[in-house]
């Protein structure tokens, strides 16, 4: 099955069209559910849990989608996981069970999740500054990557590189960049958590 964009997944699921926003939930059942079981057997759970969690959450993530709260520039996965897990985090705390808390890191991609926060509304000022500190091409590329979703080839043509190798090197680098600048400066990767 071909890999949808996530502005697909939000505009299809926003469609008129039931047999489109059926083929989208199954979709993204397909796609995500997995990701949440693992979440869920590591953390005091078992396959009723995860059905019951990603059931919740992709309810409530086709919700908000339906009521316009969901920007088509979304990362789907990282939202929907985010949704899920802070439901069974509720069911524990509801349960009284110890804080223990394994994550599998490779739900989601570190890349994604810290971006979707720094292009947050409420923070996006500060956010602004710390990419434009990574210098003028980084902040073009990044933004244009992650927040525009533009695939690498426009923004290869944009940028004026020679080629889509070298847009996917140059923002390769301002991630390792951007990492970088999280570590040495402590009080930005607390705005991020």
């Amino acid at each position: 099955m071909e890999r949808l964009t996530d502005r697909q997944i939000v505009q299809q699921m926003g469609s008129a069209d039931q047999k489109e926003v059926d083929f989208i939930l199954e979709y993204v059942y397909v796609r995500m559910y997995p990701f949440v079981l693992r979440f869920i057997e590591r953390n005091r759970g078992g396959q009723a849990d995860a059905e019951d969690v990603f059931q919740d959450g992709l309810i409530k993530f086709y919700k908000l989608v339906r009521q316009g709260r969901i920007a088509e520039e979304v990362n789907v996965e990282a939202y929907l996981y985010t949704i899920c897990r802070n439901i069974w985090l509720k069911k524990l705390g509801r349960e009284k069970k110890p804080d223990v808390l394994i994550e599998d890191i490779e739900i989601v991609p570190v890349e994604d999740t810290i971006l979707q926060r720094i292009l947050s509304k409420e923070k996006e000022a500060h956010y602004q500054l710390m990419l434009q500190q990574l210098g003028k091409d980084c902040y073009k590329v990044l933004m244009a990557y992650y927040y525009k979703n533009l695939p690498l080839k426009i923004i290869a043509t944009e940028m004026n590189y020679s080629s889509e190798a070298v847009a996917k090197n140059k923002k390769s680098g301002c991630m390792k960049k951007l990492r970088q600048l999280l570590i040495e400066i402590p009080s930005y990767k607390k705005h991020l958590q």
